[in-house]
């Protein structure tokens, strides 16, 4: 468990994986950046941050999607970011974009 600790695994840090899918995929890295931009602006620098990635299957039913990584400690804001980021995911401009919140995500696939 020590060496968890040390290199920051579960159960010592906690992970969120956030995905995005689009039909078109120009569109959607256009997206997933905007989200990773709000996301450094929002949260603290203690939050470690993979992504945005395709994920390793990068399309499927005429999508692609794209993924990113959080892993954390400690995060006061994560709640609000989290949802400010789902409200801005269903308006008009996000047409047809696809948001997935993945509290400590199984599959990091």
């Amino acid at each position: 468990m020590a060496i968890r600790h040390k290199l920051g695994y579960p159960p010592y840090y906690f992970t969120i994986g956030l995905t995005l899918s689009h039909k078109n995929e120009n569109f959607l890295i256009k997206k997933s950046y905007e989200v990773q931009q709000f996301l450094r602006e929002n949260l603290s620098g203690d939050i470690g941050m993979l992504g945005p990635t395709p994920k390793h299957i990068a399309r499927t039913h005429n999508l692609y999607h794209y993924q990113i990584l959080l892993k954390y400690r400690k995060e006061e804001r994560l709640d609000h970011v989290l949802n400010r980021l789902l409200d801005w995911s269903q308006e008009v401009d996000q047409k047809e974009l696809r948001f997935i919140i993945d509290n400590e995500p199984q599959n990091l696939m």
